[in-house]
């Protein structure tokens, strides 16, 4: 069988031929693609899914309490606060496995002779490792960056709230070129911070085809992770009505209904990293135009090649 001509990464393109290479990419690989998020994401939506569940247990019952006139501190302890660091911290991992896993097989795929067929996660889990800790190290960096930014822009609306006009929209528009920076500490053998400041390099001029792609993928990524995330607000609805009315069903509140939820609760949190997929793949086509566009990553690599020869 014939193979379809292999998605290049660094290749300038028009809008509608990014998008085409996300998706030329994901219909050749689907099948490792998938194989490898549900072989190591689904154990940690198992775990996940636990703390989801307390967490959201919490708020319904935080809830009744506010109706009933009581105290909502009355509801606080260590489970609590354990699950909710469960929740975040699984957040984190899994939100750098699902890119390592993207990025990672995107580069086997340029790399091998073969692409992606036969595949192993043997071979898959060196680069793996690496790109899992590339991704947690750019979450390190970025939460004291973030932090700083909301500080400065609280400071000035204490000041004055007229100062929200100009840091809002400053705001979001950085935002938009720092989509680039996971790709560009990823993809290449560069330092974070001058893959911080590559990514702005890259992004100002190519704003407007970053936040076009990140758009169209996002509301893909968003409509697959609402259908797996629809089942499990149904149930919580079901399980709050009848809780606050005075029929009051014994099913929602059983040992069978509370595992059904946490069931529930473990197909959200797995949906939301399987419809990441499709954002992560239109951001990083899109930084590979925006590459070869700026640098000619491809130019620059045939004369290090022919230097070699």
């Amino acid at each position: 069988m014939e193979l379809q001509k292999k998605v290049e990464l660094y290749v300038v393109r028009t809008m509608g031929e990014k998008l085409n290479a996300s998706f030329d990419f994901l219909k050749e690989n689907w099948k490792p693609l998938f194989k490898f998020v549900i072989y190591l994401l689904l154990p940690l939506s198992l775990i996940q899914g636990i703390g989801l569940n307390k967490v959201t247990s919490f708020g319904m019952d935080l809830s009744f309490l506010q109706e009933a006139g009581g105290n909502p501190l009355a509801l606080l302890d260590s489970s609590l606060i354990v699950n909710y660091l469960l929740t975040i911290v699984c957040a984190i991992i899994g939100g750098a496995i699902a890119t390592a896993i993207v990025y990672s097989l995107m580069q086997l795929y340029t790399a091998r002779e073969g692409r992606l067929a036969d595949l192993s996660m043997t071979e898959l889990k060196p680069l793996l490792l690496k790109n899992v800790g590339k991704g947690l190290i750019l979450t390190v960096f970025m939460i004291p960056v973030v932090l700083i930014v909301m500080a400065v822009i609280v400071g000035l609306a204490f000041l004055s709230l007229w100062t929200l006009l100009f840091t809002i929209p400053a705001f979001f528009a950085c935002v938009i070129p720092l989509l680039y920076f996971t790709p560009i500490y990823i993809f290449e053998n560069i330092s974070i911070f001058d893959a911080f400041a590559k990514a702005f390099r890259l992004g100002f001029p190519t704003w407007g085809g970053i936040f076009v792609v990140a758009l169209v993928m996002g509301l893909i990524s968003g409509a697959a992770q609402v259908v797996t995330a629809l089942p499990y607000q149904m149930a919580i609805m079901v399980k709050y009505f009848f809780t606050i009315s005075d029929m009051g069903s014994e099913a929602t509140v059983s040992v069978g209904y509370s595992f059904f939820l946490y069931l529930l609760a473990v197909l959200r949190t797995f949906g939301e990293y399987a419809g990441a997929v499709f954002t992560l793949l239109g951001v990083a086509y899109q930084y590979g135009h925006a590459s070869e566009k700026m640098d000619n990553v491809t130019i620059s690599s045939d004369i290090d090649n022919f230097d070699n020869l």
